[in-house]
């Protein structure tokens, strides 16, 4: 009875939603109704595939197609999205990323200024794990970056640069995620040694940097808009808001309305306040001059991200004028 009854709950869930994939023909609506009305597991990541406005019919289409059948288990749904990401839209692959592609992207329409700056966060850990560093002396040298990477002719300087370096062009080419300054300079312009653990929790928790491991260290990243479209230049538009198929999944993690001109990011803190911009962008490298700031170790974020995404849809149902956006989905709470 209470199977029968979660059937029809997914039923009338999907059937009600504009989200692409809730429309689209053939098995996938269905797994993914059932997916969302779970109380573990990836349901997050399902409600958002069902929720997307942002994904162009043709790409979603080419999404299913390299499925290749009914997903009987979230880990095989799981396998078959990281070979999507591999073989459409990492950058290297040919014809270029699915997401910058006219017709498969879901654009940034507006034109951003050349002189805005930019954001990106990078964990440590996935530094070393490209690099093949040794962690020992890599923490050595971001402490001394974090204390006063000050004297020009330090040896350290040419090795943290080359290790930043060789790592933005060895991982795995994927979309960088990045936020505006003007929605972290609060945050981050106050001298380095004042309220330096207050400033790290509260960047990593506006951001919905929830996937970062502890014991890692935030790497942050300013650059400008003027840097992207010099390194871009094959891409008409080299800015996109970030879809359902542009990232692995992750449950910090929320499409926004097809009104919105930028994603924005899952505050983890579940604050009732206007969430920070999200865009993507073509990988670039990086190097010792882009590198702003150094976190100290992370500590474990909580993995129920329940109240920080019910916060999150209440925002944008406001700032977007859109009170129905997403209450078919999180009524599988009920």
């Amino acid at each position: 009875m209470i199977g029968r009854l979660r059937d029809d709950a997914c039923t009338r869930m999907v059937s009600s939603m504009a989200g692409r994939f809730a429309t689209i023909a053939g098995w996938f609506p269905a797994f993914l109704g059932r997916t969302a009305v779970l109380t573990r597991g990836c349901r997050f990541v399902a409600r958002n595939f069902l929720l997307d406005e942002g994904v162009p019919v043709g790409r979603a289409s080419a999404y299913l197609n390299q499925l290749g059948g009914p997903c009987e288990s979230m880990d095989r749904w799981s396998e078959e999205h990281d070979r999507y990401l591999t073989e459409r839209v990492q950058t290297t692959t040919e014809g270029g990323s699915e997401t910058f592609r006219p017709g498969f992207a879901r654009a940034v329409e507006s034109d951003l200024d050349q002189g805005i700056d930019l954001i990106h966060v990078a964990a440590s850990s996935s530094v070393t794990r490209s690099v093949g560093a040794d962690h020992a002396k890599f923490e050595e040298l971001l402490d001394w970056f974090a204390a006063s990477a000050s004297a020009d002719g330090d040896l350290r300087r040419y090795a943290l640069d080359g290790i930043l370096r060789t790592w933005s062009t060895r991982r795995p080419p994927m979309p960088v995620f990045s936020t505006f300054w003007e929605c972290v300079r609060e945050l981050l312009e106050p001298a380095q040694d004042q309220e330096v653990q207050d400033w790290s929790d509260s960047l990593q928790n506006l951001l919905g940097l929830q996937h970062f491991p502890a014991g890692s260290r935030m790497l942050v990243f300013r650059y400008s808009v003027k840097l992207v479209r010099a390194t871009a230049k094959g891409w008409a538009n080299p800015f996109s808001v970030p879809t359902v198929l542009d990232g692995r999944f992750h449950e910090a993690f929320c499409p926004a309305p097809r009104e919105a001109q930028e994603g924005r990011a899952v505050d983890l803190r579940a604050r009732l306040e206007q969430p920070a911009i999200e865009v993507l962008h073509p990988p670039l490298e990086l190097g010792l001059q882009h590198l702003f700031r150094v976190s100290p170790r992370l500590d474990v974020r909580p993995s129920d991200v329940s109240a920080a995404r019910e916060a999150h849809l209440l925002q944008l149902r406001d700032m977007f004028s859109r009170q129905d956006y997403a209450l078919d989905t999180e009524a599988a709470n009920s």
